[in-house]
């Protein structure tokens, strides 16, 4: 912490993981802007997610001193300014700020005191969320933050094998890494090694080593470990946010889609489509989803079961010494996850297309067409209307000049 300053200001990183309702906690976050500045916090840059900024810090193009500086000014400043950083061209711990001394961490970082009690009503707080964070294996970089700043890490955790199948489904989704978005079930299931943080204990350890464990804030992914209001109410909870009636309320943003759909998904080269047209097909493929029996209503903690259980069984095994360590250091208690593994009579979601020719065509190829020419159809009528407005006001600027005259 800089000595001189008469507040100790806190920057907290929300890290992920992935699947943990990081989505949701950005859409808040970003929707609440002027409401959390009336708490004393600031979701800066106003963008809904920094991974520009975070991609920007690790690839050397900025250094946290400057983006330090940079923060500094804007929380002592008591505004955000207008002007956006470069990054942001047009295109996912507690925080204990000491005005007030907190009575001291509890094992699991969480704060009991609420944000924005302070004598004084100025920003003390800077968020800054990016779930790719936690992709990488070595995050020491951030570290450099805690010259300028009381720095807390906010890391939210799925059962493994939940998170499995979920991630499986979300990379067939959005499709940005080929290898991930195309394979089966079984071939993913190969690769999962690929996915070290989900190693939890052994993540959390470089967390520690890099911020101390005082300033790592673990949350669990669980139905019955999250309060009512899911997952943005436990990130509240945990750095200590208390949203008043004037904030905006959170709603479920990028849900997995089906397992039909998924299969789908699967089977189209997606990831070949330039960004604005593979949005475009995602958004049609959204559609198809949410007109099929029981779509279009998201998939919550529980997860679509996709993997049998012998192997749920065994990957779980595989976690479970880091798991236990980790529940012991953080949590007072052996198990971290407190749901039982499915039973093993539940059904498997099956991801599998009709045989039938006519059924495949009438429930999937026919749609995505629809939706596509639906969108072109809306893309053609937007040009038209911009287009008029253009001539209108050249006439009406043509119109103006000749009466002057």
């Amino acid at each position: 912490m800089k000595r001189g300053l008469t507040v100790e200001h806190s920057l907290i990183f929300h890290i992920g993981a992935h699947r943990t309702g990081t989505s949701a906690v950005q859409h808040f976050l970003h929707d609440n802007i002027p409401a959390l500045k009336r708490q004393g916090v600031l979701y800066p840059f106003r963008t809904r997610r920094h991974v520009h900024l975070i991609n920007q810090l690790f690839s050397g193009a900025r250094r946290p001193q400057q983006v330090a500086a940079d923060l500094m000014r804007r929380l002592q400043s008591g505004r955000q300014p207008s002007d956006r950083p470069r990054e942001q061209t047009p295109g996912r711990p507690p925080a204990l700020p000491q005005g007030p001394r907190s009575p001291g961490p509890r094992s699991d970082g969480r704060s009991d005191q609420p944000l924005g009690q302070f004598s004084d009503p100025v920003l003390h707080s800077v968020v800054l969320s990016d779930e790719d964070i936690c992709m990488r294996q070595d995050i020491s970089l951030l570290g450099e933050f805690r010259s300028e700043f009381n720095v807390k890490v906010v890391f939210t955790l799925r059962r493994q094998d939940l998170w499995l199948e979920s991630w499986y489904l979300q990379n067939i989704k959005w499709q940005w890494n080929p290898r991930l978005s195309h394979c089966t079930l079984p071939e993913f299931l190969e690769m999962r090694e690929e996915f070290h943080w989900i190693h939890y204990d052994r993540y959390v350890h470089h967390l520690e080593k890099v911020f101390g464990r005082e300033n790592i804030i673990l949350n669990l992914y669980e139905p019955g470990q999250m309060p009512a209001g899911g997952a943005v109410q436990m990130f509240c909870d945990s750095i200590g946010l208390r949203p008043g009636a004037d904030f905006v309320q959170p709603t479920r943003v990028n849900p997995s889609f089906s397992p039909e759909v998924s299969e789908f998904m699967r089977c189209l080269p997606l990831d070949a489509a330039p960004e604005k047209y593979r949005a475009m097909l995602t958004a049609a493929c959204a559609e198809i989803d949410a007109q099929r029996p029981g779509g279009g209503q998201g998939r919550g903690p529980g997860g679509t079961l996709l993997i049998a259980p012998e192997q749920r069984a065994a990957i779980m095994a595989q976690y479970a010494p880091g798991n236990r360590a980790l529940a012991q250091r953080y949590f007072g208690r052996d198990q971290l996850f407190l749901d039982p593994l499915p039973d093993a009579a539940a059904p498997l979601a099956r991801m599998a297309l009709p045989q039938d020719s006519q059924q495949l065509m009438a429930e999937f190829v026919a749609p995505l067409l629809q939706a596509m020419i639906a969108r072109r159809r809306q893309e053609m009528g937007r040009k038209k209307a911009r287009r008029l407005a253009r001539e209108k006001a050249a006439r009406e600027k043509s119109t103006g000049e000749a009466g002057a005259g």
